[in-house]
């Protein structure tokens, strides 16, 4: 499976990658070993970023580096169409993401369908944000 990687309208080049695929990525994987970091599965913990479609939540995680943002995400149970899912975390990601997200207060209870709980490397809190619009369904 090929990532998408739009850098159009973004500062860096913004890379979706899903778990299983994402040591496919060489500039990924040196970024990992420039980092000596022996598994990404380990950046994965009890506190990473989520984000809520159809109900499930999916976990991931943001590495930046010079040029690029790799966005790699968990989907064990493969329930959703990748390219759903790739699309809204690239536009989140990307320059201008406020034109596709509302931030809304950072209490779980606002956690709800097409939201994201993001917070930044060393934040103890999250930020929700949600989708504006109809989520993409591309099945």
């Amino acid at each position: 499976m090929k990532p998408i990687i739009l850098p159009d309208k973004t500062i860096k080049n913004v890379v979706v990658l899903d778990f299983d695929h994402a040591d496919e990525n060489d500039a990924l994987c040196r970024y990992l070993d420039k980092n000596d970091i022996k598994d990404i599965g380990e950046m994965f913990d009890a506190d990473t970023c989520k984000i809520k479609i159809r109900d499930d939540d999916y976990l991931f995680i943001k590495i930046e580096d010079d040029n690029d943002i790799f966005i790699v995400y968990w989907d064990a149970e493969y329930n959703i169409e990748r390219k759903e899912l790739e699309t809204i975390l690239f536009l989140f990601f990307s320059d201008g993401f406020e034109e596709h997200f509302t931030k809304k207060h950072s209490g779980w209870s606002d956690y709800t369908q097409g939201c994201i709980a993001f917070k930044e490397w060393g934040q103890s809190t999250f930020a929700i944000w949600q989708y504006i619009g109809e989520l993409p369904n591309f099945k």
